[in-house]
């Protein structure tokens, strides 16, 4: 943000590691490491919350996006050698995900995590493999972090 400004993206839990990271300048001439992150969100329903983060991710793409006018017009600022990975994680307490406009908002995050079992049975098999491409179950949010940080 311009003017000294900042904003700082909703992140309920950052997962990273060292052990896979860049290194970036410190605005000295020195370079230290920067790592790999995943950022979750953790949220017990969507409503609104799911929109106030996927506005996280756009905001990080946009500043990471060269030439951007957006960009420009606000000077939006991020400066890394890699955008983390934005995750929301829901328990689905009221069964949100089956509305399409909640379960469409899902598709801005790299990647979603639900602990409630997704009700597919109104689903055409089209729309369950699309679903399943972008929203797994909980259970499987360790092998996925265990994948990004494989070297």
């Amino acid at each position: 943000m311009g003017d000294g400004e900042q904003q700082k993206p909703d992140c309920d839990l950052i997962i990273y590691s060292y052990h896979t990271s860049a290194n970036i300048s410190d605005g000295n001439n020195q370079e230290i490491p920067y790592p790999k992150c995943i950022i979750l969100s953790l949220k017990t329903s969507l409503r609104e919350r799911a929109s106030q983060t996927y506005k996280w991710k756009l905001l990080l793409e946009i500043a990471n996006d060269h030439g951007s006018k957006i960009k420009e017009k606000y000077g939006i600022n991020y400066n890394v050698p890699e955008i983390p990975l934005i995750c929301f994680v829901t328990v689905n307490f009221y069964n949100e995900i089956n509305n399409p406009q909640q379960r469409g908002m899902l598709n801005f995050f790299d990647k979603a995590f639900l602990s409630k079992k997704l009700d597919n049975e109104k689903e055409t098999d089209l729309n369950r493999q699309k679903s399943q491409d972008f929203i797994s179950p909980l259970s499987e949010l360790v092998d996925f972090v265990r994948d990004f940080f494989k070297p």
